[in-house]
């Protein structure tokens, strides 16, 4: 990530060999947040502090941008938000999905008795179905009490509205980035046999349609082709033990604070 924003800050000072082979490295990142992002939402003890943490240093991390860009005297290319939107616009396509399937259309199922019951002189017993059949949700999830066709409504407009924004917005790596966080979601939410496999499968589709996409619109190869080399480092062996809260909010904090250096050094030496 660091080589990353190296390139991006810094293109005009470096030789475009070395620009791209920054970028190379930086885009191998990206499959690693995605994935890791979709762990922890499955995972969270509470998704509503998962967002607030992801909302706060994104924002933070924004306003360094825009605070220090401006005095960097680097203008070629317009300021897009930081990777960590695309996290947030994740988190509302897997938030919505969840709601989507939180609780199937209760069923009634009628039988006819042979005899008739005693109490209710009745031949007919009823049986709810599909009540205990829903999908188990995260355990740290929180479903909201509506009704039912309201959460569907609400569900669908949040997928479709977290997806469509990412295509006019910009930010950086956009809906290849927000699709990448659905992608790994499905894998660690379904898939049961080698997910591993199911993933690189699935990401080399991805990246193909967006490398060829790319390709049309430019003539050029997009570098985020390179990413899919990263994919079967998402599921090497990984302690699960939670980290301490001081280890948790050191990660948070380097992603502002290396941007926060990086426009410091480009502003003050290099502007």
């Amino acid at each position: 990530m660091t080589f990353d924003h190296v390139g991006m800050f810094y293109r005009d000072l470096m030789p475009s060999e070395l620009y791209v082979l920054f970028r190379l490295i930086g885009c191998m990142s990206m499959p690693l947040f995605a994935h890791e992002f979709a762990v922890g939402f499955l995972r969270t003890s509470d998704t509503g502090k998962y967002f607030i943490r992801l909302a706060l240093f994104a924002s933070l991390a924004q306003t360094i941008l825009w605070l220090f860009f401006p005095l960097s005297g680097f203008i070629q290319f317009p300021l897009p938000l930081n990777s960590l939107y695309v996290l947030l616009f994740g988190f509302g396509i897997l938030y919505g999905i969840e709601v989507l399937i939180s609780k199937p259309p209760e069923k009634i199922a009628s039988l006819r008795l042979i005899n008739a019951n005693a109490d209710t002189k009745s031949d007919r017993f009823d049986v709810r179905i599909g009540e205990e059949s829903g999908t188990t949700h995260p355990i740290g999830l929180r479903i909201p009490s509506w009704p039912f066709v309201t959460m569907q409504i609400f569900a669908l407009s949040l997928i479709v509205l977290c997806i469509t924004l990412p295509v006019f917005i910009p930010m950086q790596y956009g809906l290849f980035g927000v699709l990448t966080v659905l992608m790994f979601y499905s894998v660690e939410r379904w898939v049961s046999g080698s997910k591993a496999i199911a993933a690189f499968i699935c990401f080399l589709i991805l990246n193909l349609a967006f490398m060829l996409i790319s390709y049309q619109n430019t003539g050029d190869l997009d570098l985020r082709g390179a990413s899919i080399a990263a994919v079967f480092l998402c599921f090497l062996p990984s302690s699960e033990k939670r980290p301490s809260r001081i280890v948790k909010y050191a990660f948070y904090l380097f992603f502002p604070l290396h941007l926060l250096i990086l426009m410091l050094v480009r502003v003050f030496f290099f502007s």
